[in-house]
């Protein structure tokens, strides 16, 4: 998961290079994913913060 400078969020597949916006699934969707970068953060799991790309 890639948190953008602007606030925007990417699901990555690192084996394919795939990459999907998700605000194109709607706010309410990256909302989601959202929450779970912080969930991850509050639990101490390191994996779980998101890069973030300054473009």
């Amino acid at each position: 998961l890639i948190g953008r400078a602007d606030g925007r969020l990417t699901l990555a597949d690192p084996a394919t290079g795939q990459r999907i916006d998700l605000e194109s699934f709607g706010p309410t969707n990256a909302a989601v994913f959202a929450r779970l970068i912080v969930a991850g953060a509050s639990a101490g799991d390191s994996t779980a913060q998101p890069t973030t790309l300054t473009r």
